[in-house]
């Protein structure tokens, strides 16, 4: 039987009304089937029908049904993941996959096992350069700011090679925090990070999502011929809302 609508006008006598609802309420029973609320504005003063309440927002979502299995993530283990935690610990280092608490990490750093056991793929890390302080404030973000960040730490590239070649990685994704204090933009720092993991493990896929070093062109192509495997640049929004969002001092 189809559901029937709370908001019903009654026209007639008073008597009328009443056995009309009787009928109604017989008809539609908790046990059978449920009430529909209609989403419309209350009825005219002296037309109100017992039992209509105000429409509540709509989300289109059933609040009883369960999330599907693949949202759900255990928390993140196994042999690989661990090393990698205790690495990252010691050397100081920064990853986007614990900074942004992705729910992924335990995939991803367990070579495409599940979060709490190790897989047989391609176990990949986010290396997030520079440390955690950007020098920019492009509102969708929420990486620390600062106009005057502490100074590049020489031997990152050097300690990030290191860590990264003990993890039995397969890939690694090097990014950075932006630092528009720096004259090449970072460029330079990605530069000898790559080199640094090609030397201490040739074998390795690096790719390097960088910033837009201010538009200089010349720091795009000191970091492409620095031996990586991948470049890659988000431009984060579309043209239209570029200078909403991002930082103006963005390229």
């Amino acid at each position: 039987m189809a559901p029937y609508c709370s908001r019903v006008y009654h026209p007639g006598s008073p008597s009328t009304m009443r056995r009309s609802l009787a009928s109604l309420r017989f008809r539609v029973r908790p046990s059978s089937v449920s009430i529909v609320r209609c989403h419309a504005d209350a009825p005219p003063e002296g037309r109100a029908v017992s039992g209509w309440a105000p429409p509540g927002p709509y989300t289109g979502m059933d609040p009883e049904a369960r999330k599907p299995e693949w949202l759900r993530q255990r928390a993140p283990q196994g042999k690989k993941c661990t090393r990698l935690r205790e690495s990252l610990g010691e050397l100081k280092l920064n990853t986007v996959c614990v900074e942004a608490q992705c729910p992924n990490i335990g995939e991803c750093w367990n070579g495409g096992g599940s979060a709490g056991g190790e897989g047989d793929g391609i176990a990949t890390a986010m290396i997030m350069l520079l440390g955690d302080i950007c020098t920019r404030g492009c509102r969708f973000c929420a990486v620390k700011t600062s106009n005057k960040p502490s100074p590049p730490d020489a031997l990152e590239p050097l300690k990030t090679a290191v860590a990264v070649a003990s993890w039995g990685v397969d890939y690694v994704v090097l990014t950075s925090v932006d630092r528009n204090d720096l004259p090449d933009g970072v460029s330079g720092h990605f530069a000898q990070t790559v080199k640094a993991l090609k030397e201490l493990k040739p074998g390795i896929l690096v790719e390097c999502l960088t910033s837009d070093f201010r538009g200089d062109l010349e720091a795009v192509s000191s970091l492409a011929k620095s031996g990586l495997d991948v470049f890659a640049h988000n431009i984060e929004t579309v043209r239209s809302l570029q200078r909403i969002v991002r930082d103006p001092r963005a390229g």
